[in-house]
């Protein structure tokens, strides 16, 4: 690939295609309003805080207007947030603009205006988390935080001595610098787990048709959600706060007699985790009751970084109906 191709996929997409990126792109979407709505809940409740205590200090002055303002506006976003809009992509892009530019100003201020006596410290710790705490596309992020950054020294020139601004000049393009690097790097391997994500729904969609069970079972908690297919067209149809009784009631109800034993020790959930110990699948065969011959899956979905399951996803799958075997032992007869 040229150079200038892959500087072009690095800045607009992260380095992925165009598809890739739009087949991650709900992913991202869905990730970023999860992350603005605890952001938002917590700039609601802290400035909120600061509203009250200008308040009762200050009276009604400029700046508790401006903190009531920033009130009523984070609390209508995150209202939003919780409504139909949240899975739109502009009004994602927007609130997660919005969000970012409301967080770095306010540290301007903090930073320049109020504290014009000393060096800039809460701008310089904001500006080095906001690669991290949401994601946006390269280009435009890099953009973005360069003019609030351009703000940024404009207004500490303006109100501070010639030594604090020299700091603050110098500590924070060095800051940018290095979090826009390292945060590039995080986004990098954010947007590609997402596409990883995005394509084992689609893999796992299309097998969902074949499966008779489907249940996410969570070892740590011993709980369980049963889903009616993958991917995003899927449905919770039911939950169970007792996982490891629902399967052991699974087997004495589905397995034919014969198939017990071998079968109860596949769907222990009490060995499950050292059994599947750095492994991703357990498969196990079995005959049914209705004498339909039955495929159990176990699949890693999560793990707790030392090679033992925490999530693993159970699945049924129909291999040889009952008609179908009767087929087979009749043709072996003819053989005979």
């Amino acid at each position: 690939m040229p150079f200038l191709k892959k500087l072009k996929l690095a800045l607009i997409y992260d380095g992925l295609t165009k598809s890739e990126y739009q087949a991650a792109e709900s992913y991202i979407i869905k990730e970023n309003n999860r992350r603005l709505r605890i952001y938002n809940i917590i700039a609601v409740v802290f400035v909120m805080a600061l509203f009250v205590y200008s308040l009762i200090v200050r009276g009604f002055t400029l700046i508790t207007t401006i903190y009531l303002g920033s009130v009523m506006v984070n609390a209508l976003i995150l209202c939003l947030l919780y409504s139909k809009l949240q899975n739109n992509k502009i009004f994602s892009t927007i609130t997660n603009y919005f969000f970012t530019t409301f967080f770095l100003l306010f540290s301007i201020y903090s930073g320049t205006i109020t504290s014009n006596g000393m060096p800039a410290t809460m701008f310089l710790a904001t500006i080095s988390i906001i690669p991290y705490i949401l994601y946006t596309k390269a280009l435009p992020g890099f953009i973005h935080r360069l003019i609030i950054l351009c703000i940024f020294i404009v207004l500490s020139y303006k109100t501070k001595s010639a030594e604090y601004f020299r700091t603050d000049l110098i500590n924070s393009i060095v800051v940018f610098l290095l979090s826009s690097f390292a945060g590039g790097r995080i986004r990098k391997l954010q947007v590609n787990g997402w596409l990883l994500a995005s394509n084992q729904d689609k893999e796992l969609e299309k097998m969902s048709g074949m499966l008779e069970v489907i249940r996410i079972i969570d070892l740590a908690d011993n709980s369980s959600i049963d889903y009616s297919s993958f991917g995003s067209e899927k449905k919770v149809v039911g939950t169970n706060s007792n996982a490891l009784k629902q399967m052991e009631a699974f087997v004495e109800n589905n397995v034919e007699e014969n198939n017990l034993v071998h079968m109860r020790q596949f769907c222990d959930l009490a060995t499950l985790e050292d059994r599947m110990f750095s492994q991703k699948v357990l498969i196990c065969d079995f005959a049914s009751n209705d004498v339909a011959w039955r495929r159990a899956t176990f699949v890693v979905i999560e793990d707790d970084n030392k090679g033992f399951p925490k999530k693993v996803v159970f699945t049924i799958q129909l291999i040889a109906d009952a008609f179908y075997l009767n087929m087979l032992d009749f043709d072996l007869k003819q053989i005979k």
